[in-house]
């Protein structure tokens, strides 16, 4: 770990070419709001009737939580929707590649970043989890094996 952290330091781009974009992730499977511009996404919600907030914009708290589809937006495009039925997507940028492969594959490179992780949710379920937060701690959403949200605690 401290080889990687020297290296980041030392040449910046060493991690960041490999990284695939919120494009190339959302190519990875049939998404609902992942990856889509703030507009067509705002487009698809009207046409559904809808109601769309985007609650973080760049890193930044943009609106409390409303009724509806809650989106988080990155540089003009969704990386995180939640409603009532859904959960696609994460906020955290360094994760973002762990989206759309398979919960083995998500759980090795947590394990290689040192974050403890658990699956949270599994084809639209809710599993058990101990109420306990932690920083550190990945929380998997897992639809037909492969990882379609993660958040923190």
């Amino acid at each position: 770990m401290r080889l990687l952290a020297v290296l980041l330091v030392l040449c910046p781009t060493f991690l960041a070419a490999a990284e695939p974009s919120v494009a190339e992730i959302a190519a990875r499977r049939a998404w609902v709001w992942f990856g889509v511009s703030e507009a067509a996404a705002r487009s698809h919600a009207a046409s559904a009737g809808q109601a769309i907030t985007v609650v973080w914009r760049n890193g930044t708290p943009a609106a409390d939580v409303a009724a509806g589809v809650q989106v988080a937006i990155l540089d003009g495009v969704v990386i995180e929707a939640r409603d009532n039925a859904l959960v696609e997507g994460c906020r955290e940028s360094a994760l973002l590649p762990l989206l759309g492969v398979s919960e083995v594959d998500a759980t090795a490179a947590a394990q290689r970043l040192q974050r403890p992780v658990r699956v949270v949710w599994r084809d639209g379920n809710g599993l058990p989890a101990t109420m306990d937060y932690s920083e550190e701690r990945l929380n998997l959403h897992v639809s037909g094996g492969i990882v379609v949200a993660i958040s923190g605690g």
